[in-house]
């Protein structure tokens, strides 16, 4: 008999289910011994016990299948900023996230349909939105004629520091072409573009028009857009905050207390756009 922390593959137990008493029950069981005995089922029933468990591995696993498999699926990620920037735009309803105005060029460009399928008013307050990232390309981008060694040490330092940060795996979400998946950014009016580097809030700025409740709710107008990913929103928050202190500081202590600031301030090196 199988213990409750027994992970290893067992078949379903047969079906219990009366064929004419219990049809819909009965019917939806036969289902599943069916989906349990194809071929596919059993390599990924393999693969995850092979993961002994481990979340590393598991988490692995499942970012293959995700990239490999589910993603077939939805819309290809964008692999340049003008792609990005299209993607956002009707993503977030050709308007910017934080005070709801509308695009400018988009709205002026667009037909009544269109306008009224995203919901837009061609009498609003028009503005200039930026695609704004939340990693910016400086995180990636090489000098090309440099050495390949020095390259590759450039590479692993900035993800070293961030996947320290954070665990975000930079190899595998932001590397390359990756820079610009719709995770990693948003459209937002071009003046707060360059607020959201430094985090300050926009006082003056009497013509912005921020939520009542100071908070920013992301949404998408198509499901196969994802929406900007939180974590990599939490991160670099954390980071421009704690350049603040940084700042502040004068010099870094003789004793090595100052080294966590140290660290903030080499890791807010690479986010500069």
């Amino acid at each position: 008999m199988a213990t409750p922390n027994d992970l290893s593959p067992r078949a379903l137990p047969r079906n219990s289910y009366n064929r004419s008493a219990q049809a819909p029950l009965h019917d939806a069981y036969e289902d599943c011994l069916m989906m349990e005995a194809s071929a596919s089922g059993e390599v990924v029933a393999r693969e995850i016990v092979a993961c002994h468990a481990n979340f590393d591995r598991m988490r692995s696993l499942s970012r293959f299948y995700i990239d490999h498999l589910t993603r077939l699926y939805v819309e290809p990620a964008p692999t340049s900023h003008q792609a990005a920037k299209k993607s956002a735009l009707r993503r977030d309803g050709y308007s910017c996230v934080v005070t709801g105005r509308p695009d400018r060029t988009s709205v002026q460009s667009m037909q009544p349909a269109d306008l009224q399928k995203y919901k837009l008013d061609d009498n609003s307050v028009y503005t200039s939105t930026n695609h704004c990232h939340i990693f910016p390309p400086s995180t990636n981008r090489f000098d090309q004629n440099g050495p390949a060694e020095k390259k590759k040490k450039y590479a692993e330092s900035v993800w070293s520091i961030i996947e320290n940060s954070s665990h975000i795996d930079m190899l595998s979400e932001l590397n390359f072409e990756n820079i610009h998946h719709l995770q990693n950014g948003f459209m937002m009016h071009s003046q707060l573009h360059t607020l959201f580097f430094c985090l300050l809030k926009p006082r003056d700025y009497v013509s912005f028009y921020l939520p009542a409740n100071h908070t920013i709710t992301f949404t998408s107008t198509d499901p196969c857009l994802p929406l900007p990913n939180p974590g990599y929103l939490r991160l670099h928050a954390a980071i421009y905050l704690e350049d603040r202190k940084v700042k502040n500081l004068g010099v870094l202590a003789r004793d090595g207390s100052s080294a966590d600031l140290l660290t903030s301030r080499l890791t807010h090196l690479v986010f500069v756009e």
